[in-house]
């Protein structure tokens, strides 16, 4: 188990370079989940991070259906901006929902 907290620790402290520490975390979480009492607390866990950027997206996505006044040159790059971040936020959703549904009870 100390081998595996240290392996843990390093590839967290290399991160930055290489990858996201959540995403890290969650597929040596989805790894270690052995028991049904530990899949089911991923599931939701998996299921909350779907729902909340299905929220994020939906914020974003009005966002971008909103005159905020000005220039419309404004309007429009802010209009962009909002529409690629919902976009985003709903493919991590749509990630996180594939997960939940990929575990086995």
């Amino acid at each position: 188990m100390n081998l595996k907290l240290f392996i843990i620790g390093l590839l967290l402290s290399y991160s930055v370079i290489v990858a996201n520490p959540t995403k890290l975390l969650e597929a040596e979480l989805e790894e270690s989940a052995s028991t049904k009492e530990q899949k089911i607390a991923l599931k939701k866990y998996y299921t909350g991070k779907a729902r909340e950027y299905r929220d994020l997206s939906k914020h974003y996505k009005d966002l971008s259906n909103v005159s905020h006044g000005g220039k419309s040159g404004h309007s429009d790059a802010d209009r962009k901006k909002f529409q690629g971040y919902a976009e985003k936020l709903k493919e991590e959703a749509d990630h996180y929902e594939k997960k939940a549904k990929s575990l086995k009870e």
